[in-house]
């Protein structure tokens, strides 16, 4: 159960980065600092408990296939 709950919190996760992705290369961004700043933090951010979420997914997988 903790398995899938991880894996739709990745793709909440990669589907969240992706919309900053595309919302950070717009070139209006750059013309309102606050707003760029909040954005790559938020991008930052996701990032990170992306990262931290696929770890704790390995370690998961690891175990699941070690009792098959």
């Amino acid at each position: 159960k903790k398995f899938q709950q991880l894996e739709t919190q990745m793709a909440s996760l990669n589907e969240k980065k992706s919309v900053l992705e595309k919302e950070l290369a717009k070139p209006s961004i750059y013309e309102d600092q606050k707003v760029f700043t909040q954005k790559l933090a938020e991008f930052n951010a996701a990032e990170k408990e992306l990262s931290e979420v696929t770890t704790e997914w390995e370690k998961i997988f690891e175990e699941l296939e070690k009792t098959n």
